[in-house]
């Protein structure tokens, strides 16, 4: 109910807070209160605070933003028009990890917003006194932020829209036919037919291959099987978009988060009609997977393999029992392999693994991991706060991230699932006063993870999180147990954990390319309790680990640095176009 609202509490609280008077007084401002129209219902609750209250329909809102000399809010709209005033606007986000959601903002509202943001009263009045002092002049890097969400600063806009309107032409018989509900509809059933759909898209994809031009412009991406927008693929195509903005983008994603890099790139969701149509007509691909294992890529077209991980557990070729796969896997994968222009590796040990598990004798780019840039930004102390701050992580709390690899014996119903051994319950009693824990699963998975909801204060699911390597930096230790994460993470200089519950079944099953239990940088346990009990000892573990650790990091991430994703699609291009 709205009465027990901590939105009715923080604005209650701050429009009878006795700064709000004094700074009032001292500007001689007038402190007016206007309530959204959809909130106007609420508008009785604040009848008694001593402001001026604003109903719906009493004032024109853009009449009231040119009066006056600086807007509070929290996410309205109003304050970017407010902003091309160039005029201070003020963020009140108490709530945003609730109003926004963890992941769905279309800006980086710290980044791109153009005033301070605050969450609590006293920043609020720091800020409008500190505004006040300086007559209530907009900041220079608000001005520059102001200025980027407007193309025209005049009084044509009614012109150049009435220009445009009367300039419009009528769609296409094929824009008609494509954007007709009963088309879209008959398009949703053909694709669940799944014995008629896909033949139909190999047969389309055949078609366009051999009877559509190329586009020399057109660069397609894809990540995670198209789950997520992450990993190398993600570092690359930012790195490329602001030097190269006359390529053709398109992304294969599930949403827009793409588009906050680049608004112009086309995206397509995976396995759909315009999938098999752009990967045909595309100059480049990159993808940290595979594309369909059936495709094969045309000649004209150029492939970047950037994988997704430096190999610790044998894979395809070298495995000596492959469990849990269909029948032809290795057929399949090995074809898949043969579309690769060149493939990306973080270093010498990781190219000879790769080599042998792929049966690969093409180009190889040892260079680095795209996707660790991040760790070496400029302002990387500036994204870990960020992350905690989204995750609302207090800012005395350590953060254990959990991140562990899928099980090939671990299947129900022919999809992996997560067999959870990391005991909550342990975890809280041990280390809940102190810690944060962040469980992220495998992009493989297909279970749920379920946390219990009393728990969830300190435990926190971040596997639909779309960068893992923010989730890192935002984190104070790792715990893994086979992940390749362990490798990324030596960049972070933080504490690795190894959880193998199951050590002596999966590296039976499996098998590993090193001596696992001898090398690995960090004490490897078997139970929960013994886990937390050694995370719980704090320093000690470099004083037991870190000649140890280091020589990890020199063999597994020699590369890794600032500007790897430029080096290596520079490599690349430079490679295919020599040819």
């Amino acid at each position: 109910m709205f009465e027990k609202s901590e939105y009715l509490a923080r604005y209650r609280e701050l429009l009878f807070d006795a700064r709000l008077k004094e700074f009032s007084e001292r500007y001689q401002m007038e402190i007016v209160f206007c309530l959204h129209p959809n909130m106007q219902a609420y508008v009785d609750y604040f009848k008694d605070a001593p402001v001026t209250i604003v109903h719906q329909g009493e004032v024109d809102v853009q009449v009231l933003i040119k009066e006056s000399a600086m807007m509070l809010t929290d996410y309205s709209s109003v304050a970017f028009d407010f902003s091309f005033l160039h005029r201070p606007v003020l963020y009140y986000q108490f709530d945003r990890k609730r109003f926004i959601g963890q992941y769905t903002s279309h800006i980086d509202l710290d980044k791109e917003l153009p005033g301070p943001i605050t969450d609590s009263l006293d920043q609020i009045f720091d800020q409008l006194f500190q505004y006040g002092a300086q007559d209530f002049a907009m900041r220079p890097q608000d001005i520059q932020k102001a200025d980027r969400f407007i193309a025209h600063r005049d009084t044509q806009s009614c012109d150049r829209i009435f220009s445009a309107v009367t300039q419009l032409q009528d769609k296409t018989v094929k824009e008609k036919i494509r954007s007709d509900v009963f088309y879209l509809k008959l398009q949703q059933r053909f694709r669940r037919t799944r014995k008629l759909y896909f033949p139909t898209m190999k047969f389309l994809y055949w078609f366009w291959s051999h009877f559509s031009a190329v586009k020399p412009n057109r660069i397609m991406f894809e990540s995670s099987v198209g789950k997520r927008y992450e990993d190398s693929p993600r570092v690359i195509y930012e790195a490329m978009v602001n030097l190269y903005p006359d390529l053709e983008y398109i992304w294969v994603s599930r949403d827009n988060q793409p588009l906050q890099a680049n608004p112009n790139t086309k995206i397509v969701r995976r396995l759909s009609f315009d999938y098999y149509r752009y990967l045909a007509t595309s100059r480049y691909w990159i993808n940290n997977q595979n594309f369909p294992t059936y495709l094969t890529k045309r000649k004209g077209t150029a492939y970047l393999q950037t994988w997704h991980g430096t190999p610790l557990k044998k894979m395809q070729h070298d495995q000596e029992v492959i469990s849990g796969r269909k029948p032809g896997y290795l057929k399949r994968v090995t074809h898949a392999k043969n579309q690769w222009t060149a493939l990306v590796s973080p270093s010498p040990y990781a190219t000879k693994a790769f080599r042998s598990a792929f049966q690969y004798e093409g180009p190889v780019i040892e260079k680095g991991y795209p996707r660790n840039d991040l760790f070496f930004a400029d302002d990387v102390e500036e994204t870990r706060q960020k992350i905690r701050k989204q995750l609302d992580i207090a800012a005395d709390k350590k953060v254990i991230l959990y991140a562990p690899t899928f099980r090939d014996y671990e299947k129900s119903h022919g999809r992996f699932v997560l067999d959870n051994q990391l005991d909550f319950d342990a975890f809280e009693r041990q280390l809940g006063d102190d810690y944060v824990l962040l469980m992220r699963e495998h992009v493989v998975v297909a279970s749920k993870l379920q946390i219990p909801e009393a728990m969830r204060h300190n435990i926190i699911n971040v596997s639909n999180y779309p960068s893992v390597q923010e989730l890192m930096i935002a984190s104070d230790m790792l715990i893994t147990d086979y992940s390749s994460i362990m490798f990324d993470y030596l960049d972070t200089n933080k504490p690795i954990y190894f959880f193998c519950y199951d050590l002596e079944k999966y590296l039976t099953l499996r098998g590993v390319y090193f001596d696992f239990t001898k090398e690995v940088p960090g004490p490897l346990v078997e139970s929960a309790s013994a886990l937390f009990d050694e995370i719980s000892q704090g320093d000690q573990y470099w004083q037991t680990y870190g000649e140890k650790y280091q020589a990890f990091k020199q063999k597994f991430a020699p590369h890794d640095g600032k500007h790897t994703a430029s080096i290596v699609y520079q490599t690349f291009f430079s490679m295919v176009n020599k040819h």
